[in-house]
């Protein structure tokens, strides 16, 4: 009859004890769980914002070549009213 006693001690001991790891393994998980989510919320913000600054950079990247072009055509333009009025006041020169 100790002996039973004993064993059953001991498994009662040993069912308490996985009850108690499981308990924990559990907070663990949802903790684990938690963290996930909140990386995955980080993440997602990241991107969007990485995609906005992306769109933005693009549009500010076409602004200035735009601007580029403008300011090409103008300056041909120039020289080329420059080179003509050189040449009307200094015709033997060209």
């Amino acid at each position: 009859m100790c002996e039973i006693e004993a064993e059953l001690k001991t498994k009662s001991y040993e069912v308490k004890r996985m009850a108690s790891l499981i308990l924990d393994m559990e907070s663990r998980i949802k903790k684990a769980i938690l963290e996930k989510d909140q990386v995955v919320e980080n993440f997602l913000s990241f991107q969007t914002k990485s995609a906005e600054m992306q769109l933005s950079k693009d549009k500010k990247l076409c602004d200035l070549t735009m601007q580029l072009h403008e300011k090409t055509a103008r300056l041909e333009a120039f020289e080329k009213l420059e080179a003509r009025l050189e040449r009307m006041m200094f015709p033997g020169m060209y």
